[in-house]
């Protein structure tokens, strides 16, 4: 539903997404880095890039705006390091169409504003230590308050 809606809409809109029916939406990213005690350097390779792969995703659909949950200070590293590869990516391909305004510290790629929210609550439940789901909904309340600990 939400591949051929797009893709009927950016025909007829040749080009230009930014009133994408999808562009109002929030995603919420739920963060768990990889962990490999053995391969520390390879965890961080491999969760920098599979969530870079995710937020191309969803920018590529126009999706408007992308929030990423962590719940650990160190999450920070990985997904700024994720965002600068889709912005980097998004660059590269839209060199000739689009000339990035984007400075550094700022959030958008393309269209689509991102943004990291360090989750300042730990729900268990009783059968899960870490509930990260209820992190992540957390985070989105805390963003929209403009409580969160951390916002990048």
């Amino acid at each position: 539903y939400i591949n051929n809606n797009y893709h009927q809409h950016k025909s007829t809109q040749k080009g230009d997404t930014s009133q994408s029916p999808l562009h109002p939406t929030i995603a919420i990213i739920a963060f768990m880095p990889y962990e490999n005690k053995r391969n520390p350097e390879l965890s961080t390779i491999l969760s920098v890039h599979s969530l870079a792969a995710c937020i191309a995703s969803l920018q590529r659909v126009n999706i408007g705006r992308v929030l990423v949950v962590g719940k650990q200070q160190q999450d920070q590293v990985i997904v700024e390091e994720a965002f600068r590869l889709v912005r980097k990516a998004y660059d590269n391909q839209n060199q000739h169409h689009h000339i990035s305004t984007n400075r550094i510290g700022e959030s958008k790629i393309g269209d689509t504003e991102v943004q990291f929210v360090l989750s300042s609550s730990n729900p268990r439940t009783k059968y899960i230590q870490f509930n990260m789901p209820k992190v992540a909904i957390q985070g989105l309340q805390d963003a929209l308050r403009g409580t969160s600990s951390r916002f990048s």
